[in-house]
């Protein structure tokens, strides 16, 4: 695939009471990347529903998309993958909405 993403970083902002917005860049300005949104109503054959907290984690690991492929790339081309540990540790954080 030759298309490039949205430069990141990505930042969860705009938390409401159904939805989560994801954007590039700053968190009110920024390029929209996508919305997660809480589903209460089952609308698909299993039944599955979306809480809060899980609408909340799916946005998070969106915005972290950008950190994860980087360190990613980055791990390939190192001879012993050690020196990309902290930004490993870094993504994974930001994926789980933690302080690294």
């Amino acid at each position: 695939m030759s298309a490039q993403h949205t430069p990141g970083p990505w930042v969860v902002s705009l938390r409401g009471a159904f939805f989560t917005d994801v954007r590039a860049g700053d968190a009110i300005t920024g390029r929209r990347i996508a919305w997660t949104w809480v589903q209460n109503q089952p609308r698909t054959r299993e039944g599955a529903l979306c809480t809060a907290q899980e609408n909340e984690a799916n946005a998070l690991l969106i915005a972290a998309a950008p950190d994860l492929l980087a360190v990613a790339e980055a791990a390939l081309w190192e001879d012993d993958g050690l020196s990309c540990a902290d930004a490993l540790r870094a993504a994974i954080a930001k994926a789980k909405g933690e302080q690294p």
